[in-house]
């Protein structure tokens, strides 16, 4: 494996994965503070609320999210490819969840 496939991980920060995307993590992704969660938590807060709530999402929705999800694994490829190129950060991509969902 290679050494862009050791230290990428991916994460839903959602408390049910059924609907939520895989944004990637690595080590690397820069911590604003000691307590930074990278937004995860607020995230998790929407997913969770959404769940309970019983919501649907609307097809543009789920084809936004999708996109996130995409974008992270062909970020992988690219750093895969080459290592000189810089990926969005977890909390890019998470934030970016967030400001998706909260148009919904």
């Amino acid at each position: 494996s290679s050494n862009v496939d050791d230290h990428s991980h991916f994460f839903t920060a959602a408390s049910d994965p059924i609907l939520a995307k895989y944004k990637r993590f690595t080590f690397a992704d820069t911590i604003r503070s000691e307590k930074d969660d990278h937004d995860s938590n607020e995230l998790w807060n929407i997913w969770r609320s959404i769940a309970l709530q019983k919501l649907r999402l609307t097809g543009d929705t789920l084809d936004m999210l999708s996109s996130i999800e995409n974008d992270a694994l062909a970020e992988l490829d690219i750093q895969r490819k080459n290592t000189q190129n810089k990926s969005l950060s977890f909390a890019d991509t998470v934030r970016k969840e967030i400001d998706l969902l909260q148009k919904k």
